[in-house]
């Protein structure tokens, strides 16, 4: 959309020079004839001229000021300088702001050339936008077409430009709140009393009157939850594989409040589309690294696992024999064959991880109850899943990650506890959802009932699956004492990040 050339920005074929749209370029005078606020500052200024005249000499042509009237005529005279200066200075100001829109698209555009990801070229226009616009937030809720899912990207408040935008996966609530329906295609939305005044625009920038489309009460419920009393949104990403639209809240800009909605719409438009290609760059890059992990995970599986329990096979032959024939290196052979074992079950724990998984919330028990089987399966330990429930409204990206926290969490199990029996419990609690993973092992090297900020504190616990709680808004419990087992809790809010 926009390529670096000689030292400016391009658009459509033509370069603009930052310094150049800050000047402003020379304006032709038959340009400016076509212009209403010229013309009648114009004719403001011939109308004064005329009423100067008219009060200085006698209308009768003697040189006789006017006498009663000269008064009017001063004032009409006045009046009529005043009209042209306002009229010129507010054209002048009109032109300042097309030029300083312009020079932010050239700085804005040159700071997004480079190698930038996703996360970090959104990060950029939504810092630059929420500077341009004196917004006192900016956002960019997203829902993906194929899946469903939807997330809020912004920019926390005070961050230095150029830092990346973060992005939190939101609930069917929230989601709610952020994306409620309209096909309007840009508007602002202000409160004025108990009322919202709302202005629209078409898709070509024109003032429409489409106010009455915008739904008041996800309006009001938004504004609510943002505690906004204005609100500016373009849609953006329709008919491509996302939807959302970009949010300003308590924008302050400069100018008529058409003219700056026209220019978020432009901003949408024409630094979206960089955007957009980060975006679809970022996915290819990640599907491929998926592609590449999984392809991996199956090498591993018909490879070198297979050739490890063929190994570990023969060296229980050997040992077998050696037993029979009552021979020291049967030990030997024992222990050998126990480290073949036990690299076989680390190599399958890889595998697991190297797959890439995607858990709908109508698989989440599913899977749970599949990874504890195959754990009982692979390891010898008993191993219970307890699970009470049928229908997970979590979203999708927690899901994985509570699948994650359990392999890791009965990964430790098998290497650390020494556990006969561990047990997985999942199910709802009063305010979310409660994940319990408790073993019969000799615990840890300490003892007691530790929070999470406890846990934090002390360094101890499980570091990976407390990094995963965290991320997810939640709380870890871990109660434990040597010799006496193990007891992971972790509450899960009821609309987890």
């Amino acid at each position: 959309m926009a390529d670096r050339e000689a030292g400016g920005v391009a658009w459509a074929g033509k370069a603009a020079r930052p310094g150049r749209l800050l000047r402003g370029a020379p304006v032709s005078f038959e340009r400016r004839a076509r212009d209403p606020a010229f013309l009648a500052a114009l004719a403001a200024l011939a109308l004064a001229i005329v009423a100067v005249v008219a009060a200085t000499y006698s209308l009768r042509g003697g040189a006789e000021p006017v006498g009663p009237g000269a008064t009017v005529v001063m004032l009409t005279a006045v009046g009529a300088l005043v009209t042209a200066g306002a009229l010129l200075r507010s054209r002048f100001a009109a032109r300042r702001r097309a030029h300083e829109r312009e020079a932010f698209f050239a700085e804005s555009l040159a700071r997004l050339q480079g190698p930038e990801g996703f996360a970090r070229t959104l990060g950029t226009v939504l810092h630059d936008g929420r500077s341009f616009f004196r917004a006192g937030g900016v956002a960019v809720p997203l829902r993906e077409r194929s899946s469903g899912r939807a997330w809020l990207w912004a920019v926390p408040a005070g961050a230095a430009p150029g830092t990346p935008a973060q992005a939190v996966e939101l609930g069917a609530g929230a989601a709610e709140d952020w994306l409620f329906e309209t096909d309007v295609e840009a508007w602002d939305a202000e409160r004025v009393g108990p009322e919202w005044r709302i202005r629209t625009i078409d898709e070509a920038g024109r003032p429409s009157a489409e106010g009455s489309r915008i739904p008041r009460e996800p309006l009001e419920k938004l504004a609510r939850r943002l505690g906004a009393r204005r609100l500016t949104m373009v849609g953006l990403g329709r008919g491509q594989d996302w939807r959302g639209r970009l949010v300003l809240v308590d924008a302050r800009p400069e100018g008529p409040p058409e003219e700056s909605l026209r220019f978020a719409q432009r901003l949408v438009r024409e630094l979206g589309g960089v955007v957009q290609s980060r975006f679809l760059l970022g996915r290819l890059r990640s599907r491929i690294g998926a592609m590449e992990r999984a392809r991996v995970a199956r090498e591993l599986h018909d490879g070198t696992i297979q050739s490890l329990v063929g190994v570990e096979m023969e060296v229980d032959v050997l040992r077998r024999r050696a037993d029979q024939a009552g021979l020291s290196l049967a030990g030997d052979l024992a222990r050998v064959q126990g480290l073949l074992r036990s690299e076989v079950l680390e190599l399958r724990d890889t595998m697991q991880r190297l797959k890439p998984i995607e858990i709908a919330p109508e698989q989440l028990v599913g899977f749970l109850d599949a990874a504890v089987a195959r754990f009982e399966r692979d390891t010898g330990i008993r191993a219970i899943f307890d699970c009470a429930v049928e229908d997970v409204d979590l979203p999708a990206r927690v899901c994985r990650e509570i699948g994650r926290i359990v392999q890791e969490a009965l990964q430790n199990v098998r290497k650390h506890s020494d556990a006969s029996n561990v047990l997985v419990r999942f199910g709802r609690a009063s305010s979310g959802w409660r994940l319990v993973v408790d073993d019969d092992g000799q615990g840890f090297s300490f003892e007691g009932t530790l929070s999470h900020v406890e846990l934090d504190a002390g360094r101890k616990g499980p570091y990976v699956i407390k990094e995963r709680v965290r991320a997810l808004g939640g709380d870890l419990t871990l109660v434990t004492s040597p010799g006496g087992g193990a007891r992971l809790e972790i509450l899960l809010p009821r609309e987890s990040r």
